[in-house]
C-alpha cells in the first residue's frame, strides 16, 4: 500500500481497503505500519489497536522483525517538531478513533 495513496484517499473523505488472502498475516502488518508512521502509535499500541479490531490478526516472525526495524527508523527520524502537538497529527488520531470495531471479513 503507498502511503500517499491512503492519505490522500483519506483526506477525498474516502476509505480504504486493505486486504490479503486471509487477513491475518500480510495486511495487518501493512496497516499497523501505516498507524506507526501517520499516527505516531508505538509498535505495541498499533498492534493492540488492530488486534482489537481483528481478533484473528498474526502477523508472522518476519514481518513483526520488520515492523522492529520500521519503528526504530522513525525513532531515528524523530525531530523535536515530531513531538509536539499538530492539527494534522491531532486529526490523524480523531480518525483512527473513528474506525469501527468487529470488522467481519
Amino acid at each position: 500500500m503507498h502511503y500517499a495513496f491512503r492519505y490522500e484517499a483519506r483526506q477525498a473523505g474516502a476509505r480504504v481497503l486493505v486486504h490479503c488472502q486471509a487477513g491475518v498475516s500480510r495486511s495487518p502488518t501493512i496497516v499497523i505500519a501505516y498507524l506507526m508512521k501517520h499516527t505516531r502509535m508505538t509498535m505495541v499500541d498499533s498492534y493492540k489497536y488492530v488486534k482489537a479490531r481483528r481478533i484473528i490478526i498474526s502477523p508472522n516472525l518476519n514481518f513483526m522483525g520488520q515492523l522492529v526495524e520500521w519503528e526504530a527508523a522513525l525513532q531515528a527520524n524523530k525531530t523535536e517538531a515530531d513531538c509536539k502537538p499538530c492539527h494534522e497529527c491531532q486529526w490523524q488520531r480523531q480518525e483512527v478513533k473513528k474506525v469501527p470495531n468487529g470488522c467481519q471479513a
